[in-house]
């Protein structure tokens, strides 16, 4: 239920930071980061570890979202 709420939204969030024009090695450490937190997330879920081990892999996705929100944000009303 997790990945059909947040992957939806890290498809738009993370085509939209594209169009941005972000330097390469931004957008590189931010949506791999991204993708790799979330298979974290899932690996820790899927092996029954703690609830803080899974909301640490959680959260610091959900900071990446945001600053792909924010970025996206600033950019656009910057024009």
């Amino acid at each position: 239920m997790n990945d059909l709420e947040n992957i939806p939204f890290f498809l738009v969030a993370g085509l939209l930071f594209v169009l941005t024009d972000p330097s390469l090695a931004l957008a590189r450490w931010l949506l791999y980061g991204y993708v790799v937190l979330r298979l974290l997330h899932f690996a820790a879920y899927f092996t029954v570890q703690t609830h803080d081990m899974r909301a640490t892999f959680w959260t610091i996705g959900s900071l990446i979202l945001i600053y792909l929100t924010g970025h996206t944000l600033v950019v656009a009303l910057a024009t």
